[in-house]
């Protein structure tokens, strides 16, 4: 096990832990977004295109980070 400091050293680690707490931002941020401008539309398909179009964008971002991860390790 690691201590907190060299945690802190290994660049490689810090990038990616760094770089992934981003997209989680991201994603978030779209969510609460989304959750928002779904709330504010009475149109049933404009509710589910705004849907659609967040979750593509989240699993998509999330897809995205774990073959990073994956290539990381290898």
């Amino acid at each position: 096990m690691k201590t907190y400091k060299q945690f802190t050293h290994d660049i490689k680690v810090i990038e990616q832990t760094n770089e992934g707490l981003l997209f989680a931002v991201a994603i978030e941020r779209k969510l609460k977004s989304a959750l928002t401008a779904v709330h504010s539309t009475n149109d049933i398909a404009k509710k589910i295109d705004i849907l659609m179009k967040t979750l593509h964008f989240s699993l998509g971002s999330m897809a995205y980070q774990l073959q990073k991860s994956r290539k990381f390790k290898k």
